[in-house]
């Protein structure tokens, strides 16, 4: 044996000889696995930032009462990108579009689809409101107060207070009206809002 190397070293050597194809195989597999995840990660930040723009460049035209870019974009994101936070985004303003222009079923539609598909609690607490409202509107209330109902928490947010006592004030129960619209007030309310909701219950008393 040579004294250059101990027996634990002839072993090692050993060891890598007959294991180098494997650990070269596990480098090369390594280097693949860290820029195949950042290349997914490019992919994905660079098409976030183009749909951002397209969103950004839809509002700035439907803010010149342009409104097609808005519902062009709404319908293409549902089908390319249904979870993502621009597609419920876009068809929150949608949506208010539809009702402007008393397209009441589709701007349902599109109120009903942030909701099934949005990741994003807020956003889907804003259109179950408005979406409330609407059933409201089209005298739904069955319909409106289930979906109040299903919002974690609703009792505490002064707009589903609000709602709850329209239906209420709809189905002639004024003492059952009056309590929401009191809660409503004690909410957090622009001045506007607390006027309104104020208006209504000085109606009923």
């Amino acid at each position: 044996m040579n004294n250059q190397y101990s027996e634990e070293e002839y072993k090692l050597i050993d060891w890598f000889k007959s294991n180098l194809f494997n650990l070269l195989a596990g480098i090369f597999l390594g280097f693949i696995l860290i820029f195949s995840y950042k290349y997914y990660n490019d992919s994905i930040e660079n098409e976030q930032y183009t749909i951002s723009q397209r969103y950004q460049a839809a509002i700035s035209k439907s803010n010149e009462q342009d409104t097609v870019a808005i519902l062009t974009l709404s319908d293409e994101l549902e089908k390319s990108n249904p979870n993502n936070i621009y597609t419920a985004m876009t068809n929150l303003y949608a949506s208010k579009i539809l009702v402007e222009s008393n397209n009441q079923s589709d701007a349902q539609q599109k109120l009903n689809f942030i909701i099934e598909n949005s990741d994003v609690d807020e956003i889907k607490t804003i259109a179950k409101l408005r979406l409330a409202r609407l059933y409201i509107h089209q005298k739904y209330f069955k319909k409106a107060k289930t979906l109040v109902l299903s919002v974690p928490q609703y009792e505490d947010n002064p707009l589903f207070n609000e709602i709850l006592g329209d239906i209420e004030y709809a189905n002639n129960n004024i003492p059952s009206a009056r309590r929401y619209y009191e809660l409503s007030l004690n909410g957090d309310l622009v001045p506007n809002k607390r006027k309104i909701i104020e208006n209504k219950l000085n109606s009923i008393n």
